[in-house]
């Protein structure tokens, strides 16, 4: 029989030796099941059955594979006591053991190589989340709604989980350019999408191929706000309800003009969707953004639009505009008196602007579910609201990352009958 002779690191003190497991805790427990395939290697067994090398390794894989996931640490240390060169040299405790033993352990070396590498990516996933800076890339240009409410929200997120927060602006294409950069992101809950409805939903029904679908590509973190719309006219316009607007189209061979800022676009839609409603007539004169037709409209080119309250707010207290009605399933805060859409009896007929906060989809559910978590608990702060978005006309949300796809859901099923009413075609 071939000798066998101790492993030098087989002595006390060492995680080999019984004496030192009796005194760890069970975490230690994968560092004895290596050292007892090491040892079990060393003795004369069947080449088959339960004694067998094959079986031994085998078992110690999958055992401490088990634990490796939960502790890198610990995988990394047993990974290199199993690669010891000293398994190789005369001082081995194998050294005269037979063939079948010595593939037994090249199978186990090789079987810790996996394991150092498995430690290696274990580790950053069970970190605490966030380890390390989030990037919040916004799809529109600085200073307009979704840029502030992003950077308030980031401020709030760096002060309580003192990481930095980055807010990344990405405009062009409506938003197609910030949805894909975040879209082909490592999906590791560091880098976010703010996005508006128009990127997520209106962009499907105006754009052939687009790149990215938000059911597809997308999970929520959160619904931040809704701004409803508000029909709008010129002070001296002669209508001054919802009802007499219809009538007054119905009337105009022409057809009554209206500024929007293109196709797709909350002006264009609402006024296509209200015209196959009540067959009215309406004709859209295009500007080239929000603030050019309230320009427009202050100089009294073109007498209608729909926009935020808050976006009217300065020609409203200028005595320029007035509100019409809301396109709002109910009435809104700030406006009790004005009356909705819904309640003159257009049930659908609503328009208005959500931001939203996305990741990749393939973001791991519990980064997920903490980073939801915490965002809507910045945005139910008594005084949050107040400091960043009411004075633009917009009211927290502060969904769960349910709600994001929930949501955008149903607003895919109104723009569906919009972009039909509006004849729009993919382009």
């Amino acid at each position: 029989m071939p000798e066998v002779r101790a492993h030098p690191h087989l002595q006390p003190g060492w995680p080999g030796h019984p004496g030192f497991f009796s005194t760890q805790v069970s975490g230690f427990l994968p560092l004895a099941v290596a050292w007892f395939a090491m040892t079990r290697a060393g003795r004369p067994r069947p080449a088959t059955g339960p004694g067998g090398p094959g079986r031994i390794v085998e078992f110690c894989s999958r055992w401490v594979t088990k634990f490796a996931l939960n502790s890198p640490r610990l995988a990394t240390i047993i990974a290199s006591l199993i690669r010891s060169p000293r398994l190789n040299t005369g001082d081995s405790m194998i050294e005269t053991t037979p063939s079948r033993w010595r593939t037994g352990i090249s199978r186990m070396r090789q079987w810790a190589a996996c394991l150092a590498t498995t430690s290696c990516i274990a580790g950053p996933a069970l970190a605490e989340f966030p380890d390390r800076p989030i990037r919040i890339i916004v799809s529109s240009s600085p200073g307009g709604y979704l840029d502030i409410i992003s950077r308030a929200i980031g401020k709030e997120l760096q002060e309580r989980w003192r990481q930095p927060v980055i807010v990344e602006n990405k405009p062009g294409a409506s938003g197609v350019v910030g949805a894909v950069a975040v879209k082909n992101s490592q999906p590791d809950g560091y880098t976010w999408l703010a996005a508006t409805e128009a990127h997520l939903v209106t962009n499907k029904f105006t754009m052939k191929n687009l790149p990215y679908d938000y059911k597809r590509d997308f999970v929520g973190i959160s619904v931040l706000t809704r701004a409803d719309q508000v029909v709008v006219a010129t002070k001296s316009f002669p209508a001054n309800t919802l009802a007499e607007l219809i009538e007054m189209a119905k009337q105009d061979p022409k057809g009554l003009s209206y500024g929007s800022w293109g196709i797709g676009s909350h002006p264009h839609l609402f006024y296509s969707r209200l015209g196959g409603m009540t067959n009215a007539n309406f004709v859209m004169i295009p500007y080239k953004g929000v603030a050019p037709t309230m320009q427009a409209m202050s100089a009294g080119e073109v007498p209608l639009s729909v926009m935020s309250p808050g976006t009217a707010k300065p020609l409203l207290e200028a005595g320029r505009l007035k509100i019409l009605a809301a396109a709002a399933r109910k009435r809104l805060p700030d406006l009790p008196d004005v009356p909705t859409t819904e309640e003159l009896g257009f049930p659908g007929l609503t328009s208005a602007i959500y931001m939203v906060l996305l990741l990749p989809r393939e973001t791991p559910p519990d980064v997920v579910a903490k980073a939801s978590k915490a965002v809507q608990s910045v945005l139910k702060q008594p005084d949050f609201a107040a400091r960043t978005v009411t004075d633009h006309g917009f009211q927290v949300v502060a969904s769960d990352s349910a709600g994001v796809i929930t949501e955008m859901d149903e607003l895919g099923k109104l723009m569906a009958e919009s972009v039909k009413a509006a004849q729009i075609m993919a382009q």
